[in-house]
């Protein structure tokens, strides 16, 4: 008796303040070529605009206590709730003035304990990006990184020039679209590629720093709970010895300078 496949989860998290903006036709474009290959697809969308979200307060809650003390934690860990039952997360945003929308910002500042607390491994990513004019490949880049200090290992970019209301996918976007879904596909069945050196290295920062903190502050805890603390990278996603040595040997100078800049300041 043969088991029915698992379906493949993809979460589209729009945002423009338009309902049909240029990015989101994009991200379709995407989308519908994923369903070509492969039937069982199951995308969910979220258009931020209409969830009303207030303006990240900077109150760094988040980041020394956990998430949910954000004061608007209901609405930022329903979206992340999602992002962490979704196979492929696809983020878009058009360009205003040289850099993403006010929109997908506020809910990137939202997200700023996962530059800390790293959850998304073996996730694919692709983010998805419009302008009338320049920015976009900048503006890409930066939403490439952040997916990437979220936990991804991959993640796509979809930058596209156009007219600002009248635009119809061109037969280069289609054939970029194309390849994109095909590639992501790829990952989805076989699994997420494994992270880069600079990945290992930058994980590693983040494993030494929350090492320093006094137990019970939400970095320390959420590193030694989820046993990260105690390896390079989730062995899961990483097997190779050399990058995981490499990862190791940044821990420990990274460890070595905190112990360094600590020993100077108590002086």
């Amino acid at each position: 008796m043969s088991q029915e496949k698992a379906a493949f989860r993809v979460l589209a998290v729009h945002g423009s303040p338009r309902n049909e903006g240029n990015t989101r036709r994009i991200a379709q474009a995407v989308i519908d070529r994923l369903r070509e290959r492969e039937g069982s697809i199951v995308c969910e969308e979220i258009r931020l605009s209409a969830l009303d979200l207030p303006l990240c307060k900077g109150c760094m809650g988040c980041f020394a206590r956990g998430e949910d003390v954000c004061p608007h934690a209901e609405r930022v860990q329903e979206i992340e709730k999602k992002v962490r039952a979704a196979d492929l997360l696809i983020v878009t945003s058009p360009v205003y003035s040289m850099q993403l929308s006010a929109t997908a910002k506020n809910w990137f500042d939202h997200m700023a304990y996962r530059f800390h607390r790293p959850a998304y491994f073996g996730k694919v990513g692709l983010v998805v990006v419009s302008t009338a004019g320049g920015g976009a490949k900048q503006t890409a880049k930066y939403m490439q990184d952040v997916l990437y200090w979220w936990g991804m290992a991959s993640v796509y970019m979809l930058p596209v020039v156009t007219y600002a209301d009248r635009y119809a996918l061109t037969k280069g976007v289609e054939a970029k679209a194309d390849r994109i879904a095909e590639r992501a596909l790829g990952e989805l069945r076989n699994g997420a590629r494994p992270p880069k050196v600079a990945r290992v290295i930058a994980h590693n920062m983040w494993r030494a720093m929350a090492s320093t903190w006094p137990e019970g502050h939400a970095d320390e805890r959420y590193w030694r709970e989820t046993g990260m603390a105690y390896e390079p990278y989730p062995r899961l996603y990483l097997r190779h010895p050399v990058k995981r040595a490499i990862g190791a040997g940044a821990y420990r100078l990274m460890r070595r300078f905190m112990q360094r800049g600590d020993k100077g300041e108590s002086k």
